[in-house]
């Protein structure tokens, strides 16, 4: 979905949903509740700042404070319209939850709360455990791990690697194989130990950046074969 098509989706449940909220009578509760859920969506990611955490079960004034986070977010979304349509895109977009689900499934809580370095740190706790499980080297962890299970060395019985077993020519595999090694050091050494032991907070793009790092080495990983060396 482009830019364009996806801000005038938005704009349009946005709206659709707020002419329901208007109407009076039980009648329409029904109907007003069920758009909640993509409107919480849309809000929280045209007003990322901003907490949508609204229960109408529990909070007598949930249709005020809906129709108040939807006309807010329609301002945005209306600017966007014409920065769009007078000025062009701004550049690719990628939601993340399209991550790797080793990657995103385990950020996902975290980062609703705006965890980000927690986020972070628990997604790479979790690749380091696939990369584990993949390779069979439940002994080893973090650059050690790495080192091992991409090593160019000869596999044995009891130092199993995992070989690049995707599409390319015999330079493309050499190429990956080398790539890997180092790319799963870098993540290792680079974001999880930082983000694992430091206690500031993460900015939020960095945060995605990092998240997008390791769900691209989840997707490598997925496409390595084990090699026993036999």
């Amino acid at each position: 979905m482009t830019d364009d098509s996806a801000t005038e989706w938005m704009i349009e449940h946005l709206k659709n949903h707020r002419e329901v909220l208007d109407q009076q009578g039980w009648e329409h509760y029904g109907a007003k509740v069920e758009g909640l859920e993509v409107t919480r969506r849309i809000v929280e990611r045209v007003l990322p700042g901003e907490s949508f955490d609204i229960d109408p079960l529990n909070n007598d004034a949930w249709e005020y404070f809906t129709t108040t986070a939807i006309s807010r977010a329609l301002g945005v979304l209306e600017n966007r319209r014409q920065i769009l349509a007078y000025l062009g895109p701004s550049g690719p977009t990628m939601p993340v939850d399209n991550l790797h689900p080793v990657v995103w499934t385990n950020a996902a809580e975290l980062w609703k709360i705006e965890q980000y370095r927690a986020a972070v740190a628990r997604a790479a706790t979790f690749l380091n455990a696939h990369i584990q499980d993949k390779s069979t080297r439940t002994d080893l962890s973090d650059k050690g791990l790495m080192t091992q299970v991409f090593s160019p060395d000869p596999a044995t019985d009891d130092k199993p690697r995992l070989r690049w077993n995707g599409q390319g020519n015999h330079q493309t595999s050499t190429s990956m194989a080398s790539g890997l090694l180092n790319f799963s050091q870098g993540v290792s050494l680079a974001i999880r130990n930082p983000a694992t032991h430091e206690t500031a907070e993460m900015p939020r793009q960095v945060a995605v950046e990092q998240l997008a790092a390791m769900s691209m080495l989840a997707r490598w990983v997925d496409e390595c074969r084990l090699d026993r060396g036999v």
